[in-house]
């Protein structure tokens, strides 16, 4: 068994970056930057106004069954659980037929007992258990190979899992959709390495944006590029409509500096 253990620096970050409900995990990143139905129509004015009217009119001809305007798309993370004991990290390795290694111990009782980290976040230790004894109770391959008994599932990457290697300390993922045939060799090319170590599967996580914060950027990247096409479109309006210019009071001389002055809101 890997006797790798985590430094205090470590489980620290990850122990400050679990505490954000909205970046305690991949899942919860994505989840907390949802943006339901009347917040885009609001953000678009007058013409999300007329969206929003064709959408209402669908649904009063969809009925009950139709979809519904303003439901809250956003779900609220999932809290945090609390940390395992000694006493139930006893009961679940007693489950599983063996000792879990020390770094992933630390984890469920510094950190909580799951629901952070990569992806929808660890299992917990009822659900790792679960797991590995769905895993080893039958036969796993498609020619009735046996599932590695050296590999805990540790967090769903559906359809199969990311997996830590009990023995070697590795992180190996398992893919049941990259198993093409039915011999020995396609259900072992089904497993690949991803970290060489818990450790640095976790270093790597904490290295990338949270997939929230990336939805964000792009998101204020959009709303600013949508602003300056805006703008641009009123004075390439204005540019091609000297009359239209005059109508509105804009100035011979400087008219592009008034109308720029005259959305400010389009200028961010």
């Amino acid at each position: 068994m890997s006797d790798e253990r985590l430094s205090p620096q470590l489980i620290e970050r990850i122990r400050e970056r679990a505490s954000d409900p909205r970046r305690q995990s991949d899942a919860n990143s994505m989840r907390s930057q949802t943006v339901s139905p009347d917040a885009v129509f609001d953000s678009l004015g007058p013409r999300g106004e007329q969206m929003r009217s064709i959408m209402s009119q669908i649904q009063g001809l969809m009925g009950p069954s139709g979809p519904r305007l303003g439901d809250p798309t956003p779900r609220p993370s999932e809290p945090l659980p609390r940390t395992a004991s000694t006493e139930q990290l006893a009961e679940y390795e007693k489950a599983i037929g063996r000792s879990l290694p020390p770094a992933l111990t630390q984890l469920y009782i510094e950190v909580a007992d799951g629901g952070f980290g990569p992806g929808a976040g660890l299992f917990g230790l009822e659900r790792i258990a679960e797991a590995y004894r769905e895993m080893t109770d039958e036969p796993a391959g498609p020619q009735n190979q046996a599932w590695p008994s050296n590999l805990l599932p540790l967090v769903d990457a559906e359809p199969g899992y990311d997996c830590l290697d009990m023995d070697g300390g590795e992180i190996v993922g398992w893919d049941p959709g990259q198993v093409e045939g039915y011999s020995n060799s396609a259900w072992k090319r089904s497993f690949k390495p991803l970290a060489p170590t818990l450790g640095a599967w976790l270093e790597a996580w904490l290295g990338r944006p949270a997939p929230g914060d990336w939805m964000a950027a792009v998101r204020e990247q959009d709303r600013r590029e949508a602003k300056k096409g805006a703008l641009q479109s009123i004075l390439d309006y204005y540019e091609k409509n000297p009359a239209e210019r005059a109508k509105d009071g804009l100035p011979e001389v400087g008219w592009e500096d008034e109308a720029r002055r005259r959305h400010p809101g389009l200028q961010h």
